[in-house]
């Protein structure tokens, strides 16, 4: 028997002044006569991209709540492009899944690609909830009861903060970023939404987490999420000399209902010196040697290398993006010795193969010499200081990775040896008169000069096709890909 609750049929509010939550609870829909195997759980799964629908009349979606509550209204997103399908349809209560009360009634088509709410004349106490259309093929994309709460009624995802490791990064040094996420929003976003987590260097995709089985409460954090993917399976980012923003995006795939999707990004700068300093702390000492204590150096300290044999060895972890031969400054203090007499004398080597005798004048504070060293291009170089004469104290080697006068790179050696390109890689057009588009390419994609000189880097998203610009620079480029490296001429 219908209620006084159906004979007036409620008026469709937006619940501004009362603010509401959902109410969890798991689905008792019926398994039958579902369409396409779209069943009534649909409707209660959180997922806007997902529906129930049924094939015969008189069909419900149902479920049940994790316990009592005072249901004070409901809201409902209708399948897109079927909206009329559930004109007509009532909303019901129970209290023990047997006798159900009609708390209001839909009454015309409602809008679509939108939520509608219902709030009631006053709170009903309930244990079971569940849509039902007698006349029509039920079909709905997503149901919600509602409770009293102090958030509001949908879940709110943003980024409050964003960090990276290293903190001060370096040219060439895999950085690694954080981002803290926070459901501000009176509901609980459930852990089958999936929404994802992206990371971006000016607006390109570098790296991405999609939050699986991770549910969010209201008020709620989620602190330190990093990406566990990125292009070819790479989750950090190479950093590259310059200042860029890095931006954060959560839920860029749409998944949770929000009640604001425009506060889902958060972006800070990131500073990258071409400078790469290799303090004394972070390098291997032998023979008789020490790190001993210096008031004004870099952090305080210094490599003490007093007799020989003593040296001190730095492994470069950046990626050296050429071979060549570098500008490298050492800072250091000698004692005692004499200025007539070759003061203080040491050979400075490389795992490149060059060597090189160097002086250190007697001095009471730290100062700077200047050497030439050379770098292969690539990972872990080695750059190694025997003391030959004296004690000579060292506390820092910096390297201008940018400032190499002879660099050659690995692609520019290979102008004359192209790969065989990548059968489902296509380039067009070539030769190109300054634009040219790439397809079938996924991950990073590097523009070289004849000389090896980097003139531009992109990350390709699969499916998509890649292009970039080089009207006015006529001449040959060589472009490498992860699978492939070959030329393209600019007219």
């Amino acid at each position: 028997m219908r209620s006084i609750f159906n004979i007036l049929v409620l008026m469709l509010l937006v619940l501004s002044v009362q603010a509401q939550q959902r109410i969890p609870g798991t689905s008792e829909s019926t398994p039958t006569d579902f369409c396409f195997e779209k069943s009534g759980d649909n409707a209660f799964d959180g997922s806007l991209t997902d529906y129930a629908s049924y094939l015969t009349n008189d069909k419900v979606a149902s479920m049940k709540f994790d316990q009592i509550e005072d249901v004070i209204g409901v809201r409902y997103y209708p399948r897109p492009g079927f909206e009329d399908r559930i004109d007509g349809a009532d909303f019901q209560l129970s209290s023990d899944g047997v006798s159900w009360t009609t708390v209001a009634t839909i009454s015309g088509a409602p809008t679509g690609n939108d939520w509608t709410e219902v709030v009631f004349g006053g709170a009903v106490s309930a244990e079971y909830g569940r849509i039902s259309h007698p006349n029509k093929l039920l079909t709905v994309a997503e149901v919600e009861f509602l409770r009293s709460g102090s958030s509001g009624g949908l879940a709110d995802l943003i980024v409050t903060d964003i960090s990276w490791t290293p903190v001060n990064p370096q040219l060439g040094e895999e950085v690694t970023f954080f981002a803290d996420i926070a459901n501000t929003g009176g509901t609980d976003v459930p852990g089958n939404l999936r929404p994802n987590v992206v990371f971006k260097i000016d607006g390109l995709n570098v790296s991405w987490r999609q939050l699986y089985q991770t549910v969010i409460p209201a008020n709620g954090t989620l602190e330190d999420v990093d990406a566990a993917s990125g292009p070819s399976g790479k989750t950090t980012w190479t950093a590259q000399e310059g200042t860029f923003t890095v931006s954060v995006v959560v839920d860029g795939n749409q998944v949770v209902p929000e009640s604001d999707d425009a506060n889902n990004t958060f972006q800070e700068d990131i500073e990258v010196s071409s400078t790469l300093l290799l303090e004394a702390e972070h390098a291997d000492i032998s023979g008789d040697s020490a790190l001993i204590t210096l008031s004004g150096a870099s952090n305080d300290s210094v490599a003490q290398l007093k007799t020989t044999p003593s040296s001190i060895t730095w492994t470069i972890p950046n990626n050296v993006s050429a071979t060549g031969t570098y500008d490298a400054t050492f800072a250091t203090r000698s004692r005692g010795g004499n200025v007539n007499n070759g003061d203080r004398k040491a050979t400075i080597s490389t795992g490149a193969g060059s060597s090189e005798v160097i002086h250190f004048a007697p001095s009471a504070t730290v100062y700077d010499t200047i050497v030439s060293l050379t770098l292969n291009a690539g990972t872990n170089n080695t750059i190694t200081l025997v003391n030959e004469w004296g004690h000579i104290e060292i506390d820092y080697l910096s390297i201008d990775l940018a400032g190499c006068s002879t660099c050659r790179t690995a692609t520019s050696s290979a102008i004359d040896q192209d790969k065989e390109i990548d059968k489902n890689i296509v380039v067009y057009p070539n030769p190109s008169n300054g634009i040219v588009k790439l397809q079938g390419v996924t991950g990073k994609v590097e523009v070289y000069d004849v000389m090896g000189k980097k003139i531009l880097e992109t990350i390709a998203v699969e499916g998509q096709i890649t292009s970039f610009d080089l009207s006015g620079k006529p001449g040959m480029y060589i472009v490498k890909t992860i699978s492939s490296r070959f030329k393209i001429i600019i007219d």
